[in-house]
């Protein structure tokens, strides 16, 4: 017969299987309040005109939105919906170009977007790098930056589109504003 565990301490992480109510909530709150504290905190870097961002900045939005996604599970995406959004729309304000349907469809589609990439990063992360992510061996750190730099291509690709539809990416510069996005998500991984 195997001896029962005598440790004071029951600590286990919260998964997407975690129980609901008040301390969930406070959970995505306090993700959401996150997820846009390190957004809000590189748009001061954001290249003119098309607001894209540098290779670093992404670095904190959206590794903790993969993170929140792996360790919480599911439910984190509407969190990150929400911020992009917010952050969006506060962008869009800040930079005088809040006009119109842009308003309206730039914060969904980036709402989108970064919900989507969450998503697909933690598919993929789990999938291909396994689970439970140790990063431990040479070839698990390869596969979760395989998965990482894989996902980071949705927010680049439809945020470029987007803002070219509105005008605010010149046809000629729509290469660099997708290959300055991308790189910045992808330095999440």
């Amino acid at each position: 017969m195997k001896p029962a565990a005598t440790s004071s301490v029951d600590f286990e992480l919260p998964g997407p299987g975690a129980a609901s109510g008040a301390p969930w909530l406070i959970t995505l709150v306090v993700f959401t309040l996150a997820y846009m504290a390190t957004a809000l905190g590189g748009l001061a870097l954001a290249i003119p005109p098309s607001q894209t961002l540098p290779l670093f900045r992404k670095l904190l939005d959206m590794g903790i939105a993969l993170a929140g996604v792996l360790v919480y599970g599911w439910r984190m995406l509407f969190g990150i919906g929400l911020g992009a959004a917010a952050i969006t729309v506060g962008a869009l304000l800040r930079t005088g170009t809040a006009h119109g349907a842009l308003l309206v469809v730039l914060p969904l589609v980036m709402a989108g977007a970064a919900g989507l990439q969450a998503a697909l990063g933690a598919t993929l992360v789990r999938r291909y790098a396994g689970d439970p992510i140790t990063l431990t061996r040479p070839g698990q750190v390869g596969r979760f930056v395989a998965a990482c730099t894989a996902s980071c291509l949705i927010t680049a690709t439809l945020g470029t589109l987007t803002l070219a539809a509105f005008g605010m990416v010149p046809a000629g510069g729509l290469l660099t504003a997708w290959a300055t996005w991308s790189a910045g998500s992808r330095s999440m991984s």
